[in-house]
């Protein structure tokens, strides 16, 4: 029974995981680079909800829009002001310019807000437990896990059988083809921001409602997220989703039997051991391109 609830937490924090490493993988798949400031877009949105829900007094599903749409907006933001001036730059550039954004996040939130710890009230209908095979489950378990299921369906959906997910496809193929040939390249990068960073926003939701909320949360959480990626297979969708599920696993197994203080390392370790072992990751290829679904 222990091990069925260790895989269970280990489930659910591989799905929060999940949300983040899409959105890196659409961003690398069409730009090449990792944007680093997904972590804390989805501590973005954590605030944006819970200002929702303290300020304005929403419930909890319209919290999550205000944090998806607001999370959308400041991704496009993002590209718009911070990204798109540098596309022709080095790699280095832009790397560094996600980690002056990271910081500028993570301080303009903590000057807005403070630097308080803060939780989230689960409402009434996700207070619940149910018992599967032993294992408990609380509703907000539930909810998380149903959330992802959907959000990444919703994804492949949209990259797969929408004429915007053919726009993004061509885009990170070959982005001069694609300009060559018409396709708008400036729209699909911004969609593919826009996606990414709603899902950021969700996962931060779902994150907090887990745990706690913090200015600095982001950084831990886009760590592992990019260890997922990594793990999984850079440029792969399922690969990032995959990923993120295996070391949701391993670190809830580690921190069982070394402490939760191992946790953030553990995800550390499995990035190395990937990069030494299986550089292309589980699902990904040697020399990855386009967004794989």
């Amino acid at each position: 029974m222990i091990a069925l609830q260790i895989l269970v937490y280990g489930l659910v924090t591989g799905a929060n995981y999940a949300l983040v490493a899409v959105g890196y993988t659409l961003v690398y798949g069409i730009l090449k680079f990792i944007n680093f400031t997904h972590g804390d877009v989805a501590m973005v949105g954590s605030f944006l909800a819970l200002t929702a829900i303290g300020a304005m007094g929403l419930g909890l599903p319209a919290a999550v829009g205000v944090a998806v749409v607001g999370c959308a907006i400041l991704g496009m933001a993002i590209e718009r002001v911070a990204y798109r001036p540098l596309r022709r730059a080095g790699r280095l550039t832009p790397l560094l310019t996600a980690i002056g954004v990271s910081l500028l996040l993570e301080n303009l939130v903590q000057l807005v807000f403070g630097a308080a710890i803060r939780t989230f009230s689960p409402p009434p209908y996700l207070a619940g437990t149910v018992v599967v095979a032993g294992a408990y489950v609380t509703g907000v378990q539930i909810a998380i896990f149903a959330a992802t299921a959907v959000a990444v369906a919703v994804l492949a959906w949209l990259i797969g059988r929408t004429a915007l997910g053919r726009q993004i496809r061509a885009t990170a193929d070959n982005f001069d083809l694609a300009v060559a040939m018409g396709v708008p390249t400036d729209r699909a990068i911004l969609a593919v921001f826009a996606l990414g960073s709603a899902l950021a926003g969700l996962a931060g939701v779902l994150f907090g409602m887990e745990t706690t909320v913090t200015p600095t949360m982001g950084i831990s959480l886009g760590i592992s997220a990019f260890a997922a990626v990594v793990l999984g297979g850079i440029g792969s969708v399922p690969g990032a989703v995959v990923g993120a599920l295996v070391l949701g696993v391993a670190e809830n197994v580690g921190a069982w039997f070394l402490g939760g203080s191992w946790s953030d390392g553990i995800g550390v370790l499995v990035l190395a051991l990937t990069l030494l072992v299986r550089p292309e990751g589980l699902l990904g290829r040697r020399d990855p391109g386009a967004v794989k679904l």
